[in-house]
């Protein structure tokens, strides 16, 4: 799988940018002043079906060069806001982690979910970016948000695992790496975490 910008970097058992300085953990909940009224969509089911049967190819792919061209289609998909401005910030989040400004590519994200609060991709690059600050708790809530809205956001599921992972919680990390693996997999990387974990945990590989 391409690791996109706030992607995981897989194998070293650490999200995107991990190893940058560590900012204050940012727990306040978001706010935007004057914030326009949040843009509202209803799914475009031509794009539903379309992630189905991407879903349904991926969890049987035969190889990781297979597996990563059917993720790079859906993490497309994802990040698709529907909107040139929700678009616009998005990059400039980017640029901003990019420059390991965490604190102004929060606010930003904090603006494109007071503009689009059900987009999942913006909660999941939000928890990159948390996590990246060592706000262990808040990428896990944004990452869970992200499950809310797509459950099989596989991306989210092994940052979850991450995160229990960094935390010593070797059983409800392999959990989360079972379920993420359930749908890809061949997320690089991961694959080898987990069956160390499993022999750890459990005495057999997954």
């Amino acid at each position: 799988m391409r690791v996109i910008f706030f992607g995981l970097m897989v194998g070293t058992a650490v999200l995107w940018g991990a190893g940058a300085g560590a900012q204050q953990p940012r727990n306040a909940p978001p706010q935007l002043r004057n914030a326009p009224e949040p843009e509202r969509k209803l799914p475009d089911p031509r794009h539903q079906s379309r992630t189905d049967q991407l879903f349904e190819r991926l969890s049987a792919a035969r190889d990781e060069a297979e597996a990563s061209s059917l993720a790079d289609q859906i993490e497309r998909i994802w990040r698709r806001s529907g909107s040139d401005t929700i678009d616009l910030l998005m990059e400039r989040a980017r640029e901003a982690a990019v420059a390991k400004d965490g604190v102004l590519a929060l606010d930003i994200l904090d603006s494109v979910l007071a503009l689009k609060p059900d987009w999942a991709e913006a909660y999941s690059r939000r928890a990159n970016v948390l996590f990246q600050q060592q706000d262990f708790d808040g990428a896990m809530r944004d990452l869970r948000q992200t499950l809310q809205l797509e459950p099989r956001h596989f991306q989210a599921l092994a940052g979850i695992g991450l995160i229990f992972q960094q935390g010593g919680n070797k059983k409800q990390a392999l959990a989360a790496f079972r379920e993420a693996l359930k749908i890809n997999p061949h997320i690089k990387g991961i694959k080898q975490t987990a069956d160390k974990l499993s022999v750890e945990n459990d005495g057999q590989n997954i």
